[in-house]
């Protein structure tokens, strides 16, 4: 195994451990900046989500960039969510559509004929 720190969590900094209700209750005004910059957002303390999303697209880059290779990844929720909407290509801001859960295996295999990828389970826990 291999430790790949573009696989990290984003870092929510101020933020980290908590659920958006605390985030509106203790920081109102930058929880309202986050509602309306989306994307554009950097959190206090911590990484802004184009650097996620950078670093994340690195990430898939080096491992879809191995296909005489079996690559596995553990990960956290919101580089997976990035990830489901890189193999099947659909716009980033798509992401919140995956609710990757605790303990789940999501697989992608690559097409026969090499033009893509497709998912062959998510959230899978059996």
């Amino acid at each position: 195994p291999e430790t790949v720190d573009d696989l990290a969590e984003v870092d929510f900094g101020s933020f980290e451990g908590l659920d958006f209700p605390e985030v509106e209750r203790r920081y109102p005004d930058r929880a309202s900046e986050w509602g309306e910059t989306g994307d554009a957002f950097t959190f206090p303390g911590g990484e802004s989500v184009p650097d996620f999303l950078a670093r994340v697209e690195r990430a898939f880059a080096a491992c879809t960039e191995r296909p005489e290779e079996t690559v596995m990844c553990v990960t956290h929720a919101g580089v997976i969510a990035a990830w489901c909407c890189l193999f099947l290509r659909m716009p980033l801001w798509h992401r919140f559509t995956f609710r990757p859960e605790y303990a789940a295996l999501t697989a992608f295999v690559r097409k026969k004929d090499g033009s893509g990828w497709e998912m062959a389970f998510f959230n899978n826990k059996d």
